[in-house]
């Protein structure tokens, strides 16, 4: 009973993060100090909610008060946490409706939005017709700002789904005037700086029961899917038996095929029997080493267009960047591959729409 009064403290100095590169199970005996992984994510065991700060556990021994007694060590020990979503402070989970757009901004689907730094510039999209306005929400400030688009009917497609990663500009689809792009044929990569368009082209892998119309080795062709960079690829090549030779991995789920035929339109304006469910790996083998984008380093293309009242950032300031506080001088012509540049400038890779 009274063994707890002998209780000494253990000289374990243990840090356990998910962010750790080494998991505490990879030693064959426990340590006593360092940083590292827990056997199960910090983050499921608190369902996802936000960890803050650290907690310490102290994790005590007793010690036997006669020599005779008998002796034994910690060799195992489980936290067990039942955590919820704060109800207030700041904390909480919970809708915060911003600063609508004002009357001028038109209600619009399928836009072009992307994210600088903490702005969001939209561009185009579709109400009752096809828009090319350009728009700057800056967060932050909660304000909206329209800006002086350069590229007005620029994109050909339509529904384009596109990535911007660190080899440059993925787009993937689209719905061009007279139909979709080919099967195969429908994957373009773009260099921001060089401003050139180059086709990715994927190769043919016929199966049994394929024509030369429809391969299953590639998805039929689309628009209006989905494309978002995956992080955790070695798992994906150990689980699906993938080669390693594409890197980075992206995953395209589903889309619009565009079939006209057999069906009515829905209340959206879309045929129903032309939509797809099917989930596919995006493995561009050789496109992270072989674009031109790779071999370009930030410190040369990215760092001097942010030195202040340099010619470049007063070009943004001017452009992009301007509000009206700008001595009430109308805004320049922004580009979108300047958007998209200043986006890669600060490793924002993102997904999103072409309009």
């Amino acid at each position: 009973e009274k063994s707890y009064e002998h209780c000494q403290q253990s000289f374990l100095n243990l840090l356990f993060s998910d962010d750790a590169e080494e998991s505490v199970l990879s030693r064959a005996d426990i340590p006593t100090l360092g940083s590292f992984r827990s056997a199960s994510s910090l983050k499921a065991a608190f369902g996802g909610l936000p960890i803050k700060g650290e907690w310490k556990i102290s994790i005590a021994v007793s010690q036997p008060m006669y020599s005779e007694e008998y002796r034994g060590s910690l060799v195992n020990w489980e936290l067990k946490i039942d955590a919820r979503p704060c109800e207030d402070g700041p904390n909480a989970r919970k809708w915060e409706k911003l600063q609508s757009p004002p009357p001028n901004f038109s209600p619009r689907r399928l836009h072009t939005a992307v994210a600088v730094d903490n702005s969001v510039f939209v561009f185009g999209g579709f109400a009752d017709r096809r828009l090319n306005d350009l728009w700057r929400f800056d967060y932050d400030a909660n304000t909206w700002t329209e800006l002086s688009a350069a590229n007005r009917n620029q994109w050909p497609l339509n529904g384009q789904v596109s990535f911007l990663g660190p080899f440059g500009l993925l787009g993937y689809g689209g719905m061009a005037k007279y139909g979709l792009q080919k099967q195969g044929h429908d994957l373009w990569l773009l260099d921001l700086f060089e401003e050139d368009w180059m086709p990715v082209p994927i190769p043919q892998a016929l199966s049994e029961g394929d024509t030369k119309y429809f391969n299953s080795g590639i998805p039929y062709s689309r628009y209006l899917s989905s494309l978002a960079l995956l992080n955790n690829v070695d798992s994906i090549y150990k689980s699906y038996d993938i080669d390693r030779d594409g890197r980075p991995m992206l995953l395209v789920f589903g889309g619009d095929g565009g079939l006209l035929h057999n069906s009515q339109v829905d209340s959206y304006g879309f045929m129903p029997n032309s939509f797809f469910d099917d989930v596919w790996f995006l493995s561009p083998g050789g496109i992270g080493v072989s674009s031109s984008m790779s071999l370009r380093h930030e410190d040369d293309y990215c760092n001097w267009r942010w030195i202040s009242e340099s010619t470049a950032f007063n070009i943004w300031n001017n452009t992009c960047g301007w509000d009206s506080s700008n001595n009430h001088v109308s805004p320049e012509e922004c580009h979108l591959e300047s958007i998209f540049i200043a986006a890669w400038c600060q490793d924002q890779y993102q997904s999103f729409y072409m309009s």
